[in-house]
């Protein structure tokens, strides 16, 4: 593994990236969905990936996606249809640089502005893989497998290589607009259980914000997937 991996020193996906999220549709809001955030005066910004879908203490609905996708503006979404759809704006962003143990995650409502619509949403990773209650980050060790999925790479799994207090290194390789998109560790029945968020990473290795101090920094609960894991995309709106 890279000395830069190690170190923690992967290189954060550049602003600026391809946002034109037409070419990325999906059937609904979901982790590992490309989205394209924007300026303050609603120009296009980044090419990143929703994370893990999330509830506020008080009910609202959101997504966590990097820290360093936020630029002033919202978020949207390509429909099957090609259709942009906007997501909402950010509730929470915190980006204090993109070395060691620097703080790279935010929180993006959904929903939350005028005259917004009902998007569809769906807990299952790319709606194809349930997801269950966060893991717990002690028991992350090295050599164990985690995967990320996001919209430049797909899906991409390798070995744990560090763990810190908030911060875990694999070696499965990242692209631009991959940040924000979920890291997991598949369970034996198939299962994806919530790691944290990729934040930067190469064509070595990627370096996930572990969200689970989030979780409790923000009052935050992870939306799960419901029993009839079997509905249909854009219908799983179970927590």
């Amino acid at each position: 593994m890279a000395a830069a991996l190690g170190a923690l020193l992967l290189t954060a996906a550049p602003a600026h990236a391809d946002t034109d999220i037409k070419d990325h549709p999906a059937p609904a809001l979901a982790p590992g969905v490309a989205i394209a955030t924007f300026n303050s005066d609603s120009t296009a910004a980044d090419a990143c990936t929703a994370g893990w879908l999330v509830h506020t203490g008080d009910g609202q609905a959101g997504v966590l996606t990097a820290g360093h996708c936020f630029h002033g503006g919202g978020a949207a979404f390509a429909t099957s249809s090609r259709t942009v759809e906007g997501i909402g704006r950010f509730i929470e962003h915190e980006h204090s640089g993109s070395r060691g143990e620097d703080s790279d995650i935010a929180l993006l409502g959904i929903g939350n502005f005028p005259s917004a619509k009902q998007l569809p949403t769906d807990t299952r990773i790319i709606g194809i893989r349930p997801v269950v209650a966060p893991a717990d980050p002690g028991h992350l060790s090295q050599g164990q497998t985690l995967c990320h999925f996001g919209q430049a790479s797909g899906l991409q799994c390798g070995p744990v290589t560090r763990v810190t207090g908030t911060k875990v290194e694999f070696a499965a390789p990242a692209d631009t607009g991959d940040s924000g998109g979920p890291v997991y560790y598949r369970d034996s029945d198939g299962t994806a259980r919530p790691v944290g968020i990729a934040i930067r990473g190469d064509n070595t290795g990627t370096v996930a914000e572990l969200i689970r101090p989030w979780l409790t920094r923000w009052n935050l609960a992870v939306d799960t997937t419901t029993a009839n894991a079997a509905t249909a995309v854009g219908q799983q709106t179970g927590r």
